[in-house]
């Protein structure tokens, strides 16, 4: 009988024992498992951590980590949106063009957090943003312009410290935008939402690290691995 007291009281415990943040490996950030929109301002409903990688910038001949970023989904949404990618091998998606293609263009929300690693000026970094964005622009330039200024706003003009948090929530043509949990404002573009999508997760994403790991994450959503 207390055997099975114990047993019980263990599982009950599991259950409600909080779930330990993911570190990511370059930079030793951390990063909540879930998050929820009290917590990521557009995340609709939970959201699950689907990978990790680090924003490397090339300074001379140093090799800076800015930040990490991590990106959060809907695993159902995740399994409903890619599901005929579902009976191959993780090794084939990872080196197929279709699949990543088929990542950016599926309906369902794709949430990024950034986490800075190390103290960057405001202005710097949303240029560095801007700047990574805007070569896949094309039209909405208004929109990019919205964008930095809502960042702008937010950081007021003090410097982005370590630890600081980006949110970046992009879905039907919306890109709800936060700095340390606190909602900046929306920016109603497609265009800019693919954009933003495709720095991360294109053919020239800006950390190869981060696009391989999202891309692991998302297989093991797919197969109901994760």
């Amino acid at each position: 009988m207390a055997i099975k007291l114990t047993l019980a009281l263990a599982v009950a415990l599991a259950l409600v024992a909080p779930l330990q943040a993911a570190v990511e490996a370059a930079t030793g950030l951390d990063f909540k498992p879930t998050m929820s929109d009290s917590d990521f301002p557009g995340v609709g409903g939970d959201a699950k951590l689907a990978g990790m990688g680090c924003r490397i910038k090339q300074i001379g001949p140093v090799k800076v980590k800015v930040y990490a970023v991590g990106l959060y989904v809907d695993q159902r949404a995740v399994q409903s949106s890619l599901n005929s990618f579902e009976a191959f091998p993780e090794e084939t998606l990872l080196g197929s063009k279709a699949f990543f293609k088929a990542i950016r263009k599926a309906p369902f929300e794709k949430c990024f957090m950034l986490k800075m690693a190390r103290t960057v000026g405001s202005d710097k970094m949303v240029n560095a943003l801007a700047d990574s964005i805007k070569p896949r622009m094309k039209n909405e330039m208004e929109a990019l312009t919205e964008f930095q200024g809502l960042l702008s706003a937010g950081l007021k003009g003090g410097s982005c410290t370590k630890n600081t948090a980006f949110g970046f929530a992009a879905s039907k043509g919306k890109l709800v935008v936060s700095i340390n949990g606190k909602e900046e404002g929306t920016v109603n573009s497609r265009e800019l939402c693919d954009a933003f999508t495709d720095t991360y997760i294109g053919d020239n994403a800006v950390s190869p690290d981060a696009k391989s790991n999202f891309a692991k994450g998302l297989c093991a959503m797919i197969k109901g691995e994760a």
